[in-house]
């Protein structure tokens, strides 16, 4: 979607994914490179780790101006930020929920991440809890700018498919979206379900995950 935007506002950009990613088919095609290490975990697949060094010793030129924009953070904003240093460029360096906060746990991970993560142009997160994690576990307390993720189109559940879950149209719904995982909460979602209800008597509880 990013790149869709910028591709309809005739903004020049190429996007730079992982090697083994499913080619994607798009007006925008010829502007994609799969040459990036697999995403996670880079360094447990062989294959992965002469891809990484390769993106850190070969300098990126590009047409000017150029600002590099690492939208996942680990470990993309490595690999981004080397380019960048190189060629003088700016550097974007987006902060993803958790995952931009684990690596800053872990020694050799935290010492590739801190350079960028200190020396970025600009830090964007997706929330202000992201945003204090990352700060308070990095200990480097400096400037990040908060822009909360959007629902590009609202969404709506027609009857027809409220029916394959054997819900009435006339209830409410609490719908919950995510990985099922301890720390999304979703049992607290659950053991409170009693107390709302003899609030809201027709409601709902839909979640949604792996």
């Amino acid at each position: 979607n990013h790149a869709l935007y910028l591709y309809k506002r005739r903004i020049p950009f190429q996007l730079f994914l992982p090697w083994n990613a499913e080619k994607v088919e798009a007006p925008f095609a010829d502007q994609i490179s799969y040459e990036l290490p697999a995403l996670l975990p880079i360094f447990n697949n062989w294959r992965n780790i002469p891809i990484f060094l390769k993106s850190l010793i070969i300098k990126k030129t590009f047409s000017e101006p150029v600002i590099i924009h690492s939208i996942v953070d680990f470990p993309y904003a490595i690999l981004g930020w080397s380019w960048a240093k190189k060629g003088g460029y700016p550097f974007i360096y987006s902060a993803i929920g958790t995952y931009s906060v684990m690596p800053f746990a872990k020694i050799g991970q935290r010492q590739l991440l801190l350079d960028p993560f200190k020396k970025a142009s600009k830090i964007i997160a997706i929330s202000n809890f992201t945003a204090q994690q990352a700060q308070k576990i990095s200990g480097h307390y400096r400037p990040i700018e908060v822009i909360n993720l959007p629902v590009t189109k609202p969404a709506k559940i027609l009857a027809s498919q409220k029916n394959n879950f054997n819900i009435p149209e006339s209830i409410k719904m609490i719908l919950s979206i995510g990985p099922l995982k301890s720390r999304k909460g979703m049992d607290i979602l659950i053991r409170a379900l009693p107390d709302i209800i003899k609030k809201i008597p027709n409601v709902h509880l839909v979640i949604v995950g792996d």
